[in-house]
């Protein structure tokens, strides 16, 4: 008889590896740079190369801002991709769910239902793959800084994915169960095994689920879920790139 285990992230060790996921791809892409920097750039490389250092300090920010706009995007199509695998592998549509929580920093696809360690495998490294791996090796062969740029805060966003994916590479059941809960940082498994000593980097074991009772609830009501705060933080980032927009031609 399968248990169900309740774990959540350990976000100390996701950042700590979210950091060195950055550096390391960073240096490569430098390094790029130092070879290749003489060759002729594209329009949005040097749109960017141009104004990050304008003197006017308001297209400066402004172009700063459209580049957290970029990252945005690039990690919203991370979620998607997420979900996309989760329905490919067998997940039925009307319980996939996407969020923000931006006021954690958190961008989510959730699966509330039941899949089987295929399916979460599959879905936790496709990100990493399609829009990092093989997006920073494309920038390199297009030559846009951009690009590389974008696939490197992928690849260091999906710290997260990378520790779970490991996690699940070392379960020997190979008819274990997943589900996740809120906005993904918390999950339960069923599993023939014992996991209630599981000590893997980046999860914590909270504890053995004697009643669903215990499980948190999940609402598949709404398939995007955004939260207030991240409505407030839209709503001011909009504003502030509408006004440094219109002071960088005006001033």
């Amino acid at each position: 008889m399968r248990k169900k285990y309740l774990f959540e992230y350990d976000m100390v060790f996701i950042t700590i590896l979210s950091v060195v996921l950055f550096i390391i791809p960073s240096l490569v892409v430098y390094g790029y740079y130092l070879v290749t920097r003489e060759q002729s750039l594209n329009f949005l490389d040097q749109y960017f190369l141009n104004n990050i250092i304008s003197d006017n300090i308001f297209r400066m920010i402004f172009t700063y801002l459209l580049f957290l706009v970029f990252i945005f995007l690039w990690m919203v199509l991370h979620e998607i991709i997420h979900g996309m695998f989760y329905i490919i592998k067998g997940a039925h549509k009307e319980n996939i769910i996407y969020g923000a929580a931006l006021e954690k920093g958190v961008f989510y696809c959730r699966c509330g239902e039941y899949i089987f360690k295929e399916n979460i495998m599959t879905s936790l490294l496709a990100p990493f793959i399609l829009i990092g791996l093989v997006t920073v090796i494309l920038g390199m062969l297009f030559h846009s800084y951009l690009l590389m740029i974008l696939s490197v805060v992928n690849i260091s966003g999906a710290a997260g994915d990378i520790a779970v994916f490991i996690f699940f590479l070392n379960q020997k059941d190979p008819n274990l169960r997943f589900m996740e809960f809120g906005d993904s940082l918390t999950f339960v498994i069923e599993s023939y095994d014992d996991l209630s000593l599981t000590n893997d980097k980046g999860v914590i074991f909270i504890k053995e689920i004697q009643s669903d009772s215990e499980l948190p609830m999940n609402d598949n009501r709404h398939k995007i879920q955004i939260s207030r705060g991240s409505y407030a933080i839209i709503f001011l980032f909009i504003i502030l790139i509408a006004g440094l927009l219109a002071m960088s031609y005006f001033l």
